[in-house]
């Protein structure tokens, strides 16, 4: 597979940011106790997409891709299956960064099958 690396980096970006995201909210007036199911699932999928992006950016394979569009439709549904639709501030903020997740897989997905017809 072919290195297109700032696919990757944004992926880690973005797993970052759900990781620390829950202490930004809150410091932007967001209040909510950590143990709460959005928060966790905020921690759980960023250090997942935290570790597929350095994975990635040492030696790709496409089943990372794939992984980060499962988390990205993951975060997408996550505020309904785990009863946090109320949160609006996560809600918003999982319902971007999983779409922005997915967009960035899929064009790696694209490009590499591209570069391969």
């Amino acid at each position: 597979m072919e290195r297109y690396g700032w696919q990757d980096w944004v992926i880690t970006l973005l797993g970052g940011w759900l990781v620390v995201s829950p202490f930004a909210l809150r410091a932007l007036g967001y209040e909510s106790g950590p143990a709460l199911p959005a928060d966790w699932n905020a921690y759980i999928v960023g250090v997942l997409a935290l570790a597929l992006g350095i994975a990635a950016l040492l030696a790709r394979r496409i089943w990372e891709e794939w992984a980060d569009v499962a988390l990205g439709v993951w975060l997408m549904v996550s505020p309904w299956v785990l009863g946090f639709t109320s949160d609006r501030p996560m809600t918003t903020n999982v319902i971007v960064v999983g779409g922005l997740m997915i967009l960035v897989a899929a064009s790696t997905i694209a490009t590499d099958r591209t570069s391969h017809a």
